[in-house]
């Protein structure tokens, strides 16, 4: 179940943003962005793969993939987002519980029509980009 679903426009020119989040308790247990995008990329099995860009990000104390196929009817912009390892570590072994709700990966996948992700796309990109921890993770 997502997180958070939201969605930009309406009828043909709709957009459904998807936000989920993997919270986790080991460091096994976190989905890998390549496993998140080579998901996403079964699912769009129908596009070209080479019109699909990925592309690495970091960003808020975050690290991970970027995923555009743009060229397509059904365009998609995904970001599959890890919190740095130094972090994670970090709040595994934090003697405090209060850092538990922190320890979360997460991803962003908008998806629609070409003409209207093309439209939104910087939209979208920013949107992505305001995710990050809203408490400062302490150090050690």
């Amino acid at each position: 179940m997502p997180l958070s679903e939201f969605i930009i426009g309406h009828g043909e020119e709709e957009i459904r943003v998807t936000v989920h989040n993997f919270p986790f308790v080991s460091l096994n247990q976190r989905p890998s962005p390549v496993s998140q995008i080579s998901r996403w990329k079964q699912q769009m099995s129908l596009f070209n793969p080479l019109k699909v860009t990925t592309e690495m990000i970091s960003k808020g104390g975050f690290t991970g993939l970027y995923l555009a196929a743009l060229e397509f009817p059904i365009a998609v912009l995904a970001f599959s987002m890890n919190m740095a390892d130094e972090h994670a570590r970090f709040l595994l072994t934090a003697s405090s519980r209060s850092f538990h709700h922190m320890r979360a990966d997460y991803t962003i996948k908008a998806v629609g029509p070409h003409a209207a992700i093309t439209h939104k796309k910087q939209e979208i990109e920013r949107f992505s980009h305001s995710f990050e921890l809203i408490d400062e993770i302490p150090s050690r």
